[in-house]
């Protein structure tokens, strides 16, 4: 067993996350009867340190040779009706507001995926307004019904509602439910270290 650490200067990082990349290849070898050594080969391993302030822990790494992906299960009773919005924005979006021909949602795993926003926090309110302007269209004064207006594409993406020309979806929903959903999106942008800029997928079960 071997404990590899690495240290970083905070303050060469790039970005306003103060982003170090770094890549390495794990040397192993086979020594044989012979006293040969024969090195195994072995795959690049690709690791991010960053310093985020938005993130729960201020500073960490991930392996970044990694496809980020939050997954929703349709079978959890505490979030049904927005995993089943997201479910049916990325498999039927014909069945979804605001109607459009053609109509094609990202995010799902065989599609294009989705990209955290965190410092452009006017491109998000944007996207959280457009998407309740259709959700008041389709079901007037919601917010008085105990709902939320769910999003999908999340505000919180560049592909939020805003600027994606049609293709998402708004819908009201138990307002439990969704918030359930939203504090499960935030976790696991914390626990997976999803920085402003980084691509993801979402999957439903």
């Amino acid at each position: 067993m071997e404990l590899l650490t690495f240290d970083e200067d905070e303050a060469s990082g790039t970005g306003r996350d103060k982003v170090h990349k770094f890549d390495f290849v794990p040397a192993t070898f086979f020594i044989s009867e012979d006293k040969k050594n024969v090195q195994l080969p072995e795959p690049k391993i690709s690791m991010r340190f960053d310093s985020a302030s938005y993130e729960k822990c201020k500073k960490g790494s991930i392996f970044t040779n990694t496809r980020n992906t939050l997954t929703y299960d349709r079978s959890n009773p505490a979030i049904t009706e927005t995993a089943q919005h997201i479910y049916d924005a990325q498999h039927h979006p014909e069945n979804t507001v605001p109607a459009k021909a053609g109509k094609s949602v990202p995010g799902g795993p065989s599609a294009k995926p989705l990209h955290r926003i965190y410092y452009d926090t006017e491109r998000r309110r944007q996207n959280r307004e457009t998407a309740r302007a259709v959700c008041q269209a389709n079901w007037p004064n919601y917010s008085s019904q105990d709902k939320d207006c769910d999003e999908y594409p999340f505000s919180s993406t560049k592909e939020g509602a805003w600027k994606a020309q049609g293709n998402f979806s708004a819908r009201a929903l138990d307002k439990t439910d969704n918030q359930k959903a939203g504090s499960q999106l935030s976790n696991w942008y914390n626990d997976a270290r999803i920085l402003d800029g980084d691509a993801f997928y979402v999957q439903v079960k």
